[in-house]
Formats: structure tokens, C-alpha cells, sequence
């Protein structure tokens, strides 16, 4: 049994153990809406939590910037240098040499940012 399976069992035993302590000083009534609302809550569909996606249009790069270093893009994404080159390798963030430097444009970064978060593929671990 995973984790999940623990909490959610556990908190199942404390909802049907309210109601039988509800239940000796309730009405019949109350405690219809309350067996109702314990029926409702066991039936519904469970949905998979969505981790580690940013809100939705809630944030942005920083302002004054055209393009930034590998390193500069790590730091400002909270990755190692090492992560982004396998950004740049295998999941097409784009990019561009300038003399020896490779760099990448605030702009492309920013919506691939948003590509990954859309597809789910943000991860903070």
C-alpha cells in the first residue's frame, strides 16, 4: 500500500469515525446530509495531483535582458549549467552561438518554460 493509499484510508476511518461521534447528539436529519456528504466524498473520482507546475501566466523572466548565458539560464531557472545543455540536447530548448558563447534568447526561453509547464514536464527535484 503506497502513501497515498495510507492517507487517503486514514483519512476515510476519521471521516466514518466523526460521524459515529456526530451521530450520538444529532439529529436524523443532520446526520442523513452528513452520511450523504461521506457517500458523495468516498465516490468521487479521484484525481492525480498536478506537481510541480508554476501557476499559469503567474510568472515571467526578468525584464532587460535579450539573452542569457548558460549559466545565467540556470541560475534563473534553478537548474545546474548541466541541466540546461541537456535542455539544449534533447528537449530542443533553442539557442545560438555568438563567437564561442552559446546563448539563449529571454523570449525563447520564457515560452519554452511555458511548453514544459503545459506538457507537464517541469520538475523542481
Amino acid at each position: 500500500m503506497g502513501k497515498q493509499d495510507e492517507q487517503e484510508a486514514h483519512n476515510e476511518s476519521q471521516m466514518a469515525r466523526l460521524v459515529r461521534i456526530l451521530a450520538s447528539g444529532v439529529e436524523f436529519e443532520e446526520l442523513d446530509v452528513m452520511l450523504e456528504a461521506l457517500d458523495d466524498y468516498r465516490s468521487a473520482p479521484r484525481v492525480k495531483r498536478q506537481r510541480n507546475r508554476p501557476p499559469a501566466a503567474s510568472w515571467s523572466l526578468p525584464e532587460g535582458k535579450i539573452s542569457y548565458s548558460i549559466t545565467e539560464a540556470a541560475q534563473l531557472i534553478g537548474v545546474k549549467a548541466s541541466t540546461v545543455i541537456g535542455y539544449l540536447k534533447v528537449r530542443g530548448l533553442p539557442s545560438f552561438r555568438l563567437g564561442k558563447r552559446r546563448l539563449i534568447l529571454a523570449d525563447e526561453l520564457e515560452n519554452w518554460l511555458r511548453a514544459q509547464a503545459e506538457e507537464g514536464r517541469v520538475n523542481t527535484k
